[in-house]
């Protein structure tokens, strides 16, 4: 899948996904949000940026419980956007504002931000190399990236969860493995400094698709993924990652 392809299909199904109660039960854990807030250790008049934002989930918190920071949010969800935008008039809040870009390109000047957030995107960026030394310029000295995602298992040589998650048709690029994401960030000018991991389980339809995909995969790789099947569904657990990366200088 061209980039272009790729993100006009996250673009396509966000739009319709990111305010659903379903897609909020999946992705809305309040435990793992403090978490991440704590590490991202927010100080007084800071501007952080939080790269795909979606409905703005972690971009909302920080606002409501830091006043004296400013948060811009950013995603390629123009409708969602706009939906977050209405939000920030309607609950008065003076330190945030949401833009849309194109997903590859960020609109900032050099040295905008103290810190970039980014929560369960970056498996979607189709240059991440491209992106990490945009962020670096971006970030002020010694800024910091705070990052959560999912990990690909060093089991999983066939790349299995990739082809699960491209099923959805959502944009899908590519999880890592944490030795990925070290080299990606340790390349491009930054040194991690703290990290943590977590657990998400979340189910699909089992239709045929992904009926053929589950006929050819080990058993080795259904326990490390603890994949169930039952009411025609499958559920599957990932284990996610949350990395603090400082900008060296």
């Amino acid at each position: 899948m061209n980039k272009e392809k790729s993100i006009n299909s996250a673009r396509e199904r966000f739009d319709h996904e990111l305010h659903t109660g379903e897609y909020k039960m999946v992705h809305e854990n309040s435990d793992h949000l403090n978490l991440l807030l704590k590490l991202c250790n927010i100080e007084e008049n800071e501007k952080i940026l939080d790269l795909g934002t979606g409905n703005g989930y972690v971009a909302f918190e920080l606002a409501k419980k830091y006043p004296n920071i400013s948060i811009v949010g950013l995603d390629i969800t123009e409708s969602s956007i706009n939906r977050n935008n209405k939000i920030v008039e309607s609950d008065n809040l003076k330190n945030i504002k949401f833009y849309s870009y194109d997903g590859m390109n960020l609109p900032f000047e050099d040295n905008s931000f103290t810190k970039v957030v980014s929560r369960y995107a970056f498996h979607h960026f189709p240059e991440l190399v491209k992106m990490i030394k945009s962020l670096h310029k971006k970030l002020a000295n010694q800024g910091q990236i705070i990052l959560s995602d999912v990990l690909t298992y060093d089991s999983d040589t066939s790349h299995f969860i990739d082809s699960f998650q491209a099923l959805k048709k959502d944009g899908h690029i590519h999880f890592y493995h944490l030795d990925e994401i070290n080299m990606l960030l340790t390349t491009n000018g930054f040194t991690m400094s703290d990290i943590f991991f977590n657990e998400i389980s979340f189910s699909r339809e089992l239709t045929e698709e992904y009926k053929c995909l589950l006929e050819h995969i080990s058993e080795e790789i259904k326990k490390e993924y603890k994949i169930q099947i039952h009411d025609n569904k499958v559920f599957i657990t990932v284990t996610g990652y949350s990395i603090k990366a400082i900008k060296n200088e």
